[in-house]
Parts: structure tokens; C-alpha cells; sequence
């Protein structure tokens, strides 16, 4: 698990804590309900024995013994049995209402749980993302988000009614005999410690059962994702073949975990069922010479005992039972704060940039200064590990307002990581990088991205319109005007005309239906409409026809006339023009100047010039 994650040792408590914060009057008016409805389900246990057998029945015995004509009350009779029937009519009722209060309150918490977990995920920084599976968050977003919601809608009622349950009857049996109840104590105690040691070795299959549904998901998104490529190079069997292997070794997992939570009723219920064969006997004997050893005990309390006894194993077993969502909600509540607690992307930047009649400039807030905008960009000694493995190695390099510099290298010698870099989509290990002299440290992040317009190879599709998909991330009022001017500029013109409603085209998830260059010409349009102060180009031109290549090519050019643009690529087409070329290898730069002075250099440029590298 990652270092800068901190996660508190009781997830389960702080979920409460949740539910408590917002909810204090309903969850109390909930817990009441069900103490109400405990004590007439409760009631259904003495009734025959200590209402209907001792009560009624054993004191017409005992009038008839003196009174052989004395006649049975029948009224007294009809007002026990109408004001029982109340009574569990209330019960009844009391417990219906606090299910939906906890039912309203679940719904209530978890939403807000979701909502969370949701902004937290935008505001994580993305070596989490890279560090962590897809499957592990979608997961916890969705799985562990709805075994938490079931968790408090159906669990919490049951073994909070169980608790209550459990704990008025011990109350209860005390009162009418403290013998037998301590014989029902020492069965209890026997089913407690049975499911304990199951739950135990339970805890370590769920937490086995997670982890593999996690990696399972992940697979599974990947596979759709990498639907093309997996035709293209005939991999379908060998994907099947892996994807049963992983789901294998889930279903073993999940059925050791289900195999000991299963054993949990069983055994309590046997437990429970040799509690009343020993309630019954040793009450009969209790019964029978109880008045010469001062031990008394009526019928209708050894009545009421067996009843007990049949039911005394059913609340401790519904808590046990449930032991596998208690299990599963810890599991999940721990992948859920695993996110939650970890570290915001780090943004203490201070200075912000603002346009003012077409101007930008720098605004430091903190002292209160204004500088304009100009764009000169500069590394300073730039170092990056990623995972203690090193990236970059004393980088070094001025971009001038307006140059077009281009990243060449093979690849993984560290082009992308630069622009990252750049970004502060990953922070430097040590060096320094500068805007206009100022350290990107002390900018704000959303005002240094929004300084950025980024045109990669692996395009982003979103399930909207192309309008939509076009204007994305602008964040300010369509400018239909300037969208026009976008799709025109980028080339895109006759490819929306072939959409069946042209701009309000909905577009799918991924692009689907689109061919590479349409949706690199939409990421032109993108930056064409957001108009930035700096164009990243990560292989703009890759997998695309020549014709779309040469409209690619003709956009870009276009768009970066009077625009600072940071190329990375392996086509000369695509650099042969630039200012500035930096030839990076292994993490360090080799070589830095125009083409022609690096052709004049003989060295690393022009060899990957003769090699066809570029």
C-alpha cells in the first residue's frame, strides 16, 4: 500500500461516526423503535407460559381448588388477549417504521459517502492512479459502496433487533429464574466462542475474496478497452484462457470464505437446539422437586424458559450469520478510506494568472505584485525518480516565448516524463523549472494546466456531443462563434459533415465509430477552441493516414504560429522545422540546437537521422 496513505484502525467506527453526525435525532427515534418492538416480540416468549398458563389458567386452578363453582373470567381473559394483540400490533409496527428511518438514513449517508469518494478521486495525484488497479477503484466506488449501503439497510437492523433482543431476555430470564438463565449464559458463551474461531479464519478469506474480485475487474475493464487489439493480433483464445485462470482462483477464494460463514448457523443452531433439550430436563426437575429444595418453579415459567431456549440461539445466530457482511463492509469500508485518507494532489501555490484585455498576467496574492505574461520556460537542473528508479538526470534547457522546440529520443527516454514534469503532473526530485522566472511551485496547478494545450497519441473520447467534447475543460459559456473557427482551423470540417447531426452528434466513450486522425483533429479542435499559451504535442501523427497526416500537420502548423509548442516525436516531418531540438537519452540530454547545427554536430542527432529513427 502506498506510504502516504493513512488509515485510521476502525474503519467501521468512523462509517458510524458518519451515520451519527448528520443523523443523531433519527438514529435515536430508530434504536427506540426497535427497543419498543424488541419488548413485544419479547412479550410472544411469556405469553403462553407466564400470560395464558400462570397468569389465567393457573389461578382458575387454584380458585376451583377452593371453589369448585366458581366460574373462568372471561373478561379478564378478552382484555389480556385485546391488549396482547395491541401490544404486538405495536411492535409490529414500531419495527416497520425503524427499518425505513434506518433504510432513509442509509441512503442518506451513503450518497454522501459516494459523493466523497467521487471528488476525492479527482483530487488524487496520478502516481495513485498509475500505482493503483482501474478495477481496485471502480470497485470501491461501486461493489464496496453497495455493500455498505445493504451493510446498514439490512444488516444493522437485524443485529441491532438481535442485540436489544438478546439483552432484554437475558433481563427476563433473571427475573423469572436465575438457574436456568445461567445455564443459557454458559450455551450462549459456548456460540459465541464457536463463531469467533469461524470468524476468525473467515476475516483473512474476505480480505483474499476482495483482493481477487479486484484484480478479476480490472482484467475484465482492460480487455474491453483492449477489444481492438486483441483481434488484430488473433488473442482471443489466450485472453479467455487468463481471464478463467483469474476468475479460478476468485471462485476459490470466494468459496473458502462462503464455506466457513456458512458454518456459523449450523453450529449455532445445534448449540441452541442441545440448550433446550438441557433447559427441558433440568427445568422438569426444577418443576418437579423444586418446592422441598426451595428451588420453586411454576409450569408457566418452565414453559416460558423452553420457549426461550428455541429462540435464545436465533439472535445470537443472526449476528453470526451475518458475520460474512459484517466482514465484507470492513473489507470494503477499508478499500473505501484507503482512498479517502490518501494524499490531496499537492497544490500550495500562491500566484495565479489572469487575462485583462487580452493580456495575462501573473497575480501574487500573497504579496500582492503583478507581473505580465510571456512564456519563457526554463529547467534547471532537473532530476526525477519514479519509484526510486531515476528518469531524469540534470535537465537543463530554455524555451524562448513562442520557439517550437521538439523532444526527441527513443522511446522511455524520458520525452513524456519532461511534459509531466511541466505540468506538475508528477514533482520534480530536485532542480527547479521556471515560468517567466517564476518557480511552477508557486503557481497555482489550475492556472499553470490552464496555461497547457495537450494534443496526445491516446486520445480521450467523452460520452457527450462533439461540441461538448470540443469545448471540454473551458469551463466558460459556448462560443459558437470561436467553435466554428475551431473545427475550421483544425481540418475537421468535411468529417463533421459526415455526422448524422453534425455538431450535436453524440459522441460514445472511447471514440467508437471514429477513426485515429478524427479524433486527433477533435484533440486539435480542443486546443483550437481553448486557445492556450503552450501546445504539447505528443505524437500527433502516429497511426494516421498520409492525408489525414498532412491535415494534422497543416492544423498544427496554423496553430502554432504565434504559439510556444513543445513537440514530442519520432517523425522529422514533425520536428525538421523547430527552434529548438533536445535529443534525450536514457534520462539525460545528449544534444540540443537546430537541425542543422545538430547534423553539424555528427553526433547522436544525425545518427537517428541516417537510421530512419525520426
Amino acid at each position: 500500500m502506498p506510504n502516504n496513505i493513512k488509515i485510521k484502525k476502525a474503519p467501521i467506527k468512523r462509517i458510524f461516526f458518519l451515520f451519527w453526525q448528520s443523523n443523531k435525532f433519527l438514529l435515536l427515534l430508530g434504536v427506540s423503535l426497535f427497543l419498543v418492538a424488541s419488548g413485544g416480540m419479547l412479550y410472544n416468549q411469556v405469553f403462553i407460559g407466564k400470560v395464558i398458563v400462570d397468569l389465567i389458567l393457573q389461578d382458575y386452578i387454584n380458585v376451583t381448588k377452593t371453589n369448585s363453582t366458581a366460574s373462568f373470567n372471561w373478561d379478564f381473559f378478552a382484555l389480556v388477549i385485546v391488549l396482547s394483540s395491541l401490544w404486538f400490533l405495536i411492535s409490529v409496527i414500531f419495527k416497520f417504521v425503524g427499518n425505513w428511518i434506518l433504510s432513509l438514513i442509509t441512503f442518506r449517508t451513503t450518497k454522501k459517502i459516494q459523493d466523497d469518494l467521487y471528488y476525492k478521486i479527482q483530487k488524487l495525484p496520478m502516481d495513485y492512479l498509475n500505482k493503483e488497479m482501474k478495477g481496485s477503484i471502480i470497485v470501491a466506488f461501486n461493489s464496496d459502496i453497495e455493500t455498505l449501503k445493504g451493510f446498514f439497510r439490512d444488516v444493522i437492523p437485524n443485529i441491532l433487533n438481535s442485540i436489544l433482543t438478546l439483552s432484554v431476555s437475558i433481563i427476563i430470564m433473571f427475573s423469572l429464574n436465575w438457574q436456568l438463565s445461567f445455564i443459557m449464559l454458559g450455551f450462549l458463551a459456548l456460540i459465541i466462542i464457536a463463531s469467533y474461531c469461524i470468524m476468525k479464519r473467515s476475516k483473512k478469506a474476505f480480505a483474499s475474496e476482495r483482493k481477487n474480485n479486484a484484480i478479476v475487474t480490472s482484467f475484465v475493464e482492460e480487455s474491453l478497452s483492449s477489444f481492438t487489439t486483441t483481434k488484430i493480433f488473433n488473442n482471443s483464445n489466450q485472453i479467455i484462457d487468463k481471464y478463467l485462470k483469474l476468475n479460478r482462483e476468485y471462485k476459490k477464494v470466494n468459496c473458502k470464505s462462503y464455506k466457513l460463514s456458512g458454518m456459523l448457523f449450523p453450529v449455532s443452531f445445534n448449540i441452541g437446539l442441545i440448550c433446550y433439550g438441557t433447559i427441558a430436563v433440568f427445568g422438569s426437575i426444577l418443576f418437579i422437586n423444586g418446592d422441598s429444595a426451595g428451588l420453586g418453579l411454576t409450569i408457566g415459567t418452565l414453559v416460558s424458559f423452553t420457549q426461550f431456549s428455541k429462540s435464545f440461539a436465533s439472535p445470537v445466530s443472526t449476528i453470526m450469520m451475518r458475520a460474512n457482511d459484517i466482514l465484507k463492509s470492513l473489507e470494503g469500508s477499508r478499500r473505501i478510506f484507503a482512498i479517502l485518507d490518501y494524499q490531496d494532489e499537492i497544490d500550495q501555490g500562491m500566484i495565479s494568472l489572469t487575462k485583462v484585455n487580452n493580456q495575462y498576467y501573473w497575480i501574487n496574492q500573497e504579496v500582492k505584485t503583478i507581473k505580465p505574461y510571456q512564456g519563457l520556460i526554463e529547467f534547471e537542473n532537473v532530476s526525477f525518480a519514479y519509484k526510486e528508479i531515476p528518469a531524469l538526470e540534470n535537465i537543463t534547457f530554455k524555451v524562448m516565448p513562442g520557439q517550437k522546440v521538439a523532444l526527441v529520443g527513443k522511446t522511455g527516454a524520458g520525452k513524456t516524463t519532461i511534459v509531466n514534469l511541466l505540468g506538475r503532473f508528477y514533482e520534480v526530485s530536485s532542480g527547479n523549472i521556471f515560468i517567466d522566472q517564476i518557480n511552477i511551485k508557486e503557481i497555482k496547478k489550475s492556472c499553470l494546466r490552464n496555461l497547457f494545450g495537450f494534443v496526445l497519441q491516446d486520445i480521450q473520447i467523452f460520452s457527450d456531443t462533439l461540441t461538448n467534447n470540443i469545448a471540454y475543460g473551458t469551463n466558460l459559456p459556448l462560443d459558437r462563434n470561436l467553435l466554428t473557427k475551431a473545427i475550421d482551423n483544425s481540418n475537421l470540417t468535411r468529417h463533421v459533415a459526415k455526422l448524422p447531426h453534425g455538431t450535436n452528434s453524440y459522441l460514445t466513450s472511447y471514440g467508437l465509430g471514429l477513426s485515429q486522425g478524427q479524433k486527433q483533429l477533435i484533440s486539435i479542435a480542443r486546443v483550437n477552441y481553448k486557445k492556450p499559451q503552450i501546445i504539447i504535442l505528443d505524437e500527433a501523427t502516429s497511426n494516421v493516414d498520409s492525408l489525414t497526416e498532412l491535415e494534422i500537420q497543416k492544423s498544427m502548423d496554423d496553430l502554432a504560429k504565434k504559439t510556444t509548442t513543445i513537440s514530442i516525436a519520432h517523425r522529422l516531418s514533425t520536428i525538421i522545422n523547430s527552434d529548438l531540438i533536445i535529443v534525450i537519452d536514457q534520462g539525460k540530454i545528449l544534444e540540443q540546437g537546430t537541425h542543422n547545427e545538430l547534423i553539424s554536430l555528427n553526433g547522436k542527432y544525425k545518427e537517428m537521422i541516417q537510421s530512419s529513427n525520426l
